[in-house]
């Protein structure tokens, strides 16, 4: 009796033993059914990237309507970023305030910035434009000659030439219209101007001063001016010489001094994208359907 006894509690401790086996086998596999069931780990999300803007409207502009900055090029970044999955947000200063925030690195990169020596410490420059412009002479159609619209017809006329503050234009207008101290080139943040060149800190501005005759001509890329004309309701009194004085391709760099983490390679993907959406059609339609959508033809 006592050995049968024994018997039957060694099989209970067997029996037991099994059972907790068991136990601890089914909460191990569901520990992995678990931990394999669970969605991957999602990379951490690029933050938002501040891109500035300047107005060169129609192709980039602090829309009053809207409360935001519009524009093609706004639409051109909007769509490559996209694609990189990367949030942006759109800032509009004037040139001078716009250009001290990159060089403090408080944004992350500057649409239409032409390249320019000075400037390189703090921007990579892409070789891709994001777009390119024709500058010509704006004038009041009342006060408009027959003219070529050239340099040397504006100096020998002593024309007053309406400039914006702080762009950098083309070497050809620096040589015809140097520096008070000679220079022949852009000087970053020179106001000290030729005689006949009068700056000020918008486009708008200038398009104003030749409607009230204050200015002789403005120099001006030929699609910001139309664009501007028509919005100031100005297009029966200002016109332009068809003379094109320089073409000038405008890119958007990035700043150096932005410690957005892997800026570097984001600038060098967005240049590679840009170029592919040039070649596969897309950018133009960009341009097309924002042009359509505002009632414009340039």
């Amino acid at each position: 009796m006592t050995f049968s006894r024994g018997i039957m509690t060694r099989n209970n401790q067997r029996i037991f033993a099994i059972l907790i086996l068991l136990i601890l086998l089914f909460v191990i596999s569901c520990q992995v059914y678990s931990a394999t069931s669970q969605p991957a780990p999602q990379a951490p999300e690029h933050p938002e990237l501040l891109v500035l803007s300047h107005p060169f409207p129609p192709w980039q502009f602090y829309n009053e309507q809207t409360g935001q900055v519009d524009g093609i090029n706004v639409d051109i970044v909007k769509y490559i970023f996209a694609k990189m999955k990367i949030p942006v947000k759109f800032v509009e200063q004037p040139w001078s305030s716009a250009w001290n925030t990159i060089k403090k690195g408080q944004a992350e990169a500057i649409m239409s910035a032409s390249r320019k020596t000075p400037r390189k410490p703090f921007l990579w420059y892409p070789r891709e434009d994001l777009w390119v412009s024709e500058y010509v002479f704006f004038v009041k159609k009342s006060k408009k000659r027959p003219l070529l619209g050239s340099y040397a017809e504006m100096k020998k006329l002593e024309a007053k030439i309406g400039i914006v503050n702080g762009y950098s234009y083309h070497k050809s207008f620096w040589s015809a219209f140097p520096y008070q101290n000679g220079a022949a080139s852009y000087i970053p943040d020179n106001r000290d101007y030729h005689q006949q060149l009068y700056g000020v800190r918008t486009p708008e501005l200038l398009f104003k001063m030749i409607e009230f005759e204050r200015m002789d001509v403005v120099l001006n890329d030929k699609s910001i001016g139309l664009y501007l004309i028509n919005t100031l309701g100005l297009q029966d009194s200002i016109s332009y010489y068809d003379n094109v004085l320089f073409f000038k391709g405008y890119p958007m760099p990035f700043a150096k001094m932005s410690n957005y983490p892997g800026l570097k390679g984001i600038a060098e993907r967005f240049e590679q994208l840009l170029l592919e959406s040039k070649r596969d059609g897309s950018y133009q339609k960009l341009v097309d359907n924002w042009l359509l959508r505002n009632g414009l033809m340039l």
